[in-house]
C-alpha cells in the first residue's frame, strides 16, 4: 500500500532594524511524503520505504508495478532590502501661484515632528525657496528614525538564502531532484520558474529510479500505459481585449524503466480536466474549449487528434463546432474509436463522436435535453452513465441526477432513464471528482457520496451515500445510508464490499462509519 500525505511550513523571519520590517511568511516549498507498507499481514503491518520530497504533490500513477509521482517545486530566495539615509529638506505644502510670503523653509525640529510651512513676512512678502526642490524632495517618499530621513535601496537588495531546485530525502540518502541533463525548458516568453518534476518509484521495495523535470506549471495530467502527458494554458497568445487566441501546450514523456521525454505539441483553447485528453493507437485525442461563455459570446469547442512525429505531436485531424453559441464542454470521455462530448449553456447536447479515422473525425449522433452532465461513465456498448444535473427551460441548474443513456444508436443516442439524487439542494463529490464515484463492473452496482442543503429560515445539511444498480435500460435506487455526523466541512465518502455471501455499503465520514447491509 502506498500512502501520499502532505506537509506544510510556516516561519517568522526576523530581520535587523536596519532593513525592511519582520513578518510571518509561509514556505511555498510543501512538502510530501511518499511511504510504502507491506500489509499482507494486517496484524503486523511494516514500513518498507519512505521518502520526502520537497515540492507540492500534483498527481499519481501506478503502473506495471512503478510509481509515477508529478510534483511541483516554487524556487525561493529569501531577501531584505537595506536602509538608505538622505540628507534633505522638505516642506508639507507648496504656496498656490499667487501667494506671496517670506522666509526660508524651516527644517524638522525633532526627526519625528513634521516640517513646519514658511512664515510670510510683511515686507518683502516673498518666497525664497524652490517649488520644483519640493516637487523632488517630497516628504512622502521618506520615513524617519533618529538618524534622519531615509528609503529602502531596492536596487541593492541583500539575499539571506536561496532555495532553487527540489531535494529528495529518504532510506538514508539526500540527492537533487534535478539535474542539467534532465531538466527542460519550454521555449515560451516570461516562463514562470517553478519546475514540474516526474519521479519514478519501484513499488515494490520503494526504491527510488529517477526523475525528469520542466520549467513552468502544468494544468492537467493524463496518462496511459506507456506515456504521461501534461498540458499547461499558462501563456495563451494573447492579441487584444477582444481577441484572444487560448493555447494549451501538451508535453508527453515516455513511462517505463526510464523517463524519456518524447515531444511536445499545441492545440487552441482550454481543456476541461484529465477526461479531456485519450491516447489510442498511437494517437492522442484532446477535447478542448476556445473562449468563456460568461465573457465571450463566440465559443468553440473542438476535438483534436495528435500524433507523434519527431518529437513533435502534430494535428492530423480536428472535428470543430460542438455545441451552440455560448455553451462551454462540460464533460468529455472517450472509449476507443468513440468520443462523448457534452455542452452546456441552457440545454445539454449530448454529441457523439466517430473517430475511426483519425484524419477524418467526425460528429455522428446529437441529443439535446434539460441541464448537463459533469462526468461520464462508459458501461458498455450500449450505455452510457452520467452524473450531473438538471436545468429549467432558461438554463437555471436544479437537482442533482444520474442518467442512463442508450448508445447502441451510435448516431441516435437515447435518453432511457433519470434518477434524481437527494433534495434541489443536493451536492456530490463526484461531480468534480471521479475517485468519489464508486463503481462495480460484476453486477453494475454504483454509489456516490452526496450532501442536502435544506433552504429556509432552519437551514440544515445531511450526508448520504446513494447506491444503485443498472439492469437493462433501468436505474434502481437500492438504498442510501445516511451520516449522523452533520460537521459542516466534512466531506464523507462510500464504499461498496462483499463480505459472507452478502454485500454492504459503507458511509465514512468523520469518526464515524455507518455499515448496512443491502443484499
Amino acid at each position: 500500500m502506498a500512502v501520499l500525505s502532505n506537509t506544510a511550513y510556516y516561519y517568522i523571519d526576523t530581520v535587523a532594524e536596519t532593513t525592511a520590517r519582520s513578518s510571518i511568511l509561509y514556505n511555498p516549498n510543501q512538502t510530501f511524503t511518499f511511504e510504502i507498507f507491506d500489509i499482507s499481514d494486517i496484524n503486523a503491518i511494516k514500513k518498507v520505504a519512505s521518502h520526502e520530497i520537497e515540492g507540492s504533490y500534483e498527481t499519481s500513477r501506478l503502473i506495471d508495478g512503478n510509481v509515477f509521482l508529478v510534483s511541483r517545486f516554487m524556487p525561493s530566495i529569501r531577501y531584505e532590502y537595506p536602509k538608505k539615509y538622505v540628507d534633505t529638506i522638505c516642506v508639507s505644502i507648496i504656496p498656490d501661484a499667487g501667494m506671496q510670503c517670506a522666509g526660508s523653509a524651516e527644517t524638522l525640529t525633532s526627526p519625528n515632528d513634521p516640517p513646519l510651512p514658511p512664515q510670510p513676512n510683511a515686507l518683502t512678502q516673498e518666497c525664497n525657496y524652490d517649488v520644483n526642490a519640493w516637487n523632488a524632495n517630497s516628504c512622502n517618499e521618506y520615513e524617519y528614525d533618529d538618524k534622519g530621513a531615509w528609503k529602502y535601496d531596492y536596487d541593492n537588495p541583500i539575499v539571506l538564502s536561496e532555495h532553487l531546485t527540489p531535494v529528495l530525502s529518504g532510506n538514508g540518502a539526500r540527492r537533487e531532484l534535478v539535474a542539467p541533463s534532465t531538466l527542460y525548458a519550454p521555449y515560451k516568453l516570461d516562463q514562470r520558474a517553478n519546475i514540474t518534476t516526474i519521479s519514478s518509484f519501484n513499488m515494490d521495495d520503494g526504491t527510488y529510479r529517477q526523475s525528469l523535470s520542466f520549467l513552468g506549471n502544468t494544468n492537467n495530467y493524463y496518462a496511459s500505459a506507456t506515456a504521461l502527458y501534461l498540458a499547461s494554458s499558462e501563456y495563451p497568445m494573447f492579441v487584444d481585449f477582444t481577441h484572444a487566441k487560448e493555447q494549451a501546450t501538451i508535453y508527453k514523456f515516455r513511462l517505463g524503466e526510464d523517463l524519456v521525454y518524447e515531444g511536445r505539441g499545441s492545440v487552441e483553447g482550454w481543456m476541461l480536466n484529465q477526461f479531456s485528453m485519450s491516447e489510442y493507437e498511437g494517437y492522442l485525442r484532446v477535447a478542448t474549449t476556445v473562449g468563456q461563455s460568461w465573457w465571450n459570446r463566440q465559443t468553440n469547442n473542438s476535438v483534436y487528434i495528435l500524433k507523434d512525429v519527431n518529437k513533435t505531436l502534430q494535428i492530423e485531424g480536428v472535428v470543430s463546432g460542438l455545441g451552440k453559441e455560448g455553451e462551454t464542454i462540460h464533460a468529455v470521455r472517450f472509449m476507443g474509436d468513440r468520443g462523448f462530448v457534452v455542452t452546456f449553456e441552457r440545454t445539454d447536447p449530448l454529441y457523439t463522436l466517430d473517430l475511426s479515422d483519425p484524419k477524418n473525425p467526425k460528429k455522428v449522433g446529437e441529443l439535446f435535453i434539460p441541464g448537463f452532465s459533469r462526468y461520464l461513465h462508459v458501461v458498455d456498448a450500449n450505455r452510457l452513465l452520467s452524473i450531473g444535473r438538471h436545468a429549467d427551460d432558461d438554463g437555471r441548474q436544479q437537482e442533482l441526477q444520474v442518467q442512463l443513456f442508450d448508445i447502441s444508436d451510435f448516431a441516435n443516442p437515447r435518453l432511457v432513464d433519470r434518477v434524481q439524487v437527494g433534495s434541489t439542494g443536493s451536492y456530490s463529490e463526484a461531480e468534480y471528482n471521479h475517485k468519489a464515484f464508486t463503481y462495480r463492473a460484476s453486477d453494475l452496482m454504483f454509489g456516490l457520496p452526496f450532501q442536502n442543503y435544506e433552504t429556509g429560515i432552519h437551514k440544515a445539511s445531511s450526508e448520504h451515500f446513494g447506491i444503485y444498480q443498472i439492469e437493462g435500460m433501468t436505474i434502481h435506487t437500492i438504498g442510501t445510508l445516511t451520516s449522523g455526523n452533520g460537521e459542516w466541512g466534512s466531506v464523507g465518502r462510500g464504499i461498496i464490499f462483499d463480505a459472507d455471501t452478502h454485500t454492504y455499503a459503507t458511509l465514512i465520514k468523520g469518526a464515524d462509519m455507518m455499515c448496512e447491509r443491502i443484499r
